[in-house]
């Protein structure tokens, strides 16, 4: 059984809000100059080695093909549209990385916006519904749930390891237990995935404000990769791993991989 329904936010869960929208761009902006100046940097010194290199090349081989191209004289204007290329792709490449991800942060304050003008929360109940646990080597993990009407809730792995998003007391790293690759809990004592839970989240964020759980830790139907799964926009794959929550207008099963062709690649067949 799949249940959507909404409610307001309570009066902590509105103040967070409130509070992560005041003065976004103090957050955002140190970030983007940072990784301006370091792309500005790099792109410097690769290009100012590439010179001295294609230089010295040319000083010390008189045989060289490249010898001849650096010792005549290239005139004015060739010099210009060298200089131009050079100082312009270094400037411009790196601004060009860090807008983007200045806008991508622009974006995210404008539905974290949406979120405070709407003032409700989503609440989906899950009972025994299908899933499926999603690895990559570098992203971690990621839950795929179907909720019904060609829709998959997508719960990030890192997040359904948060014990304070279980109402749960914090614990200690050294007793934490070790993830089974299965269920995905790095504690035994969140039981989650579940066999009957809510998620509370955010409608345009998908930030995460709570999981109830109402029954037993089950397991998931099958582990696929990242590679594996049949995303067709790159933008929704790239949102499925920095998002908290997500939900995608797919059929769970389409997103799956054929397992006959695995099979066969596998050479089991």
């Amino acid at each position: 059984m799949q249940e959507i329904a909404t409610r307001a936010l309570t009066p902590d869960e509105r103040a967070e809000l409130t509070l992560s929208l005041r003065r976004w761009w103090a957050r955002a902006l140190p970030g983007a100059v940072g990784r301006y100046v370091m792309l500005f940097l790099l792109l410097l010194a690769a290009g100012l080695s590439a010179v001295a290199v294609v230089t010295g090349i040319a000083r010390t081989s008189q045989g060289h093909p490249l010898a001849g191209l650096i010792t005549a004289d290239p005139g004015p204007w060739t010099l210009r549209l060298f200089t131009v290329l050079f100082w312009g792709s270094i400037v411009v490449i790196p601004g060009c990385i860090a807008g983007r991800a200045l806008l991508r942060d622009l974006h995210g304050h404008r539905r974290r916006l949406r979120d405070h003008e709407d003032g409700t929360a989503q609440v989906i109940r899950l009972e025994s519904a299908r899933f499926v646990k999603v690895l990559d080597g570098q992203e971690g993990a990621v839950f795929l749930f179907d909720i019904g009407g060609g829709n998959v809730l997508a719960v990030g792995g890192d997040r359904a390891g948060d014990r304070m998003l279980f109402g749960l007391p914090a614990q200690e790293a050294d007793d934490a237990a070790p993830d089974d690759g299965l269920a995905g809990s790095v504690d035994d004592d969140v039981p989650f995935p579940n066999s009957s839970f809510e998620v509370h989240r955010l409608p345009h964020t998908g930030r995460l404000l709570g999981i109830v759980l109402h029954g037993e830790r089950v397991v998931a139907e099958r582990i696929v990769l990242s590679n594996e799964l049949a995303l067709p926009d790159a933008r929704q794959s790239r949102s499925l791993w920095r998002s908290e929550s997500l939900i995608l207008a797919h059929d769970l099963q389409s997103l799956l991989p054929d397992t006959s062709v695995r099979a066969r690649r596998l050479g089991l067949t």
